[in-house]
């Protein structure tokens, strides 16, 4: 078979949305560039989320093989049930890496991409299986900041990052000083500006700005009736706008546009610190108004970047859940875009892919 037609096995947390949208960035490029290669999407995010963000066809397997963080909200973990469901997925370490070698040899792949699950890293590695761990975070620094007295879970969880034959750490990224990685700039898709169509769509006059109001993945109460009405101000947002009679307000699934166009035909994005809306921000040249998540231990990484990157302002979630924030708000909107955009690392990313299919 030639290296070009084999079969990649990507595998997707479904913590959030983030792990989904950089690989989307990275495998629509790979496939634009070699479309007989054949794709296996494993996650438990919904099927429609990933047709919208994966442009070629796909096998999906509706499969977790990680536990990630149990989430109360965006903004809070939930740490007893967390704790719980990891003693429960290590309680019979060997066993459960014997049962997935199980399933990763019924599926047969030429190479294995997880972003970031970490026992099919180890599995392929016994099996022979090239496997490539890509992302800006690993579960063992996430775990053991939250539980740093569980060594013994941490100590499996990094031993089977290192079973990877490459980890490609994406910017913005966290440290991870216990592995061996490769960095690379974002990955990162770019839309398409729609602005014009947009605004006709919406009927609203050309000095109208756009705020685009995203909590990524993670089901969150968004409080919209106590957002500020602002002259020129109209807001398009994601999920719990159902309700809301304000003709200020559009939800998302009202517009037949994608995510990234109408990221790249807005003004300013409200959002948290995620990968996927800082990265796509920051490279569709967007301002960001975001709510402080400081439980999260990547928010510093996060928020360092992007200040480098765009105009950008925190605000606490009291502040949000309120509607307090038409201040920092408008003067987002009113400071200038940088001239430059980051540069993306999906080229980087492919070479790597490919030097793992190649014979």
């Amino acid at each position: 078979m030639p290296w070009y037609q084999k079969h990649l096995l990507v595998t997707l947390s479904s913590h959030g949305y983030g792990h989904a949208v950089m690989t989307a960035a990275l495998i629509n490029q790979l496939q634009k560039r070699y479309p007989e290669l054949k794709i296996t999407l494993r996650t438990t995010l919904p099927r429609p989320f990933l047709e919208g963000k994966f442009h070629a066809p796909f096998k999906y397997l509706p499969q977790s093989c990680d536990v990630g963080m149990l989430m109360n909200s965006a903004f809070a973990v939930d740490r007893p049930n967390t704790l719980q469901a990891y003693r429960a997925f290590h309680a019979d370490w060997q066993g459960r890496i014997a049962d997935e070698q199980r399933i990763l040899s019924a599926i047969a792949p030429d190479l294995v991409i997880s972003n970031i699950a970490y026992l099919p890293l180890v599995a392929a590695q016994q099996l022979g299986i090239p496997a490539i761990a890509m992302s800006c975070l690993n579960w063992a620094d996430i775990f053991t900041y939250f539980f740093p007295d569980e060594n013994a879970i941490h100590q499996q969880i990094v031993a089977a990052y290192r079973s990877a034959n490459c980890f490609i750490r994406t910017q913005p990224t966290m440290p991870m000083s216990e592995l061996t990685t490769r960095t690379v700039a974002p990955l990162a898709a770019i839309g398409n500006n729609q602005r014009q169509q947009l605004m006709k769509a919406l009927n609203l006059a050309a000095a109208t700005q756009l705020v685009l109001v995203s909590m990524g993945g993670i089901k969150t109460e968004l409080n919209a009736p106590r957002w500020p009405v602002l002259d020129n101000i109209h807001y398009i947002a994601a999920n719990a706008v159902d309700e809301v009679d304000r003709p200020d307000i559009t939800p998302i699934e009202a517009l037949n546009i994608s995510y990234n166009d109408l990221l790249s035909s807005c003004d300013l994005l409200l959002t948290k610190p995620g990968y996927g809306s800082f990265t796509e921000a920051a490279c569709n040249n967007m301002p960001v108004l975001y709510v402080c998540r400081d439980e999260w231990p990547e928010q510093r990484y996060m928020t360092e970047w992007l200040r480098q990157q765009v105009p950008c302002t925190k605000i606490t979630l009291e502040q949000f859940m309120k509607g307090e924030f038409s201040r920092p708000l408008q003067q987002l909107l009113q400071t200038a875009r940088p001239t430059t955009t980051p540069t993306t690392g999906v080229e980087e990313a492919i070479e790597i892919i490919v030097s793992y299919l190649k014979p």
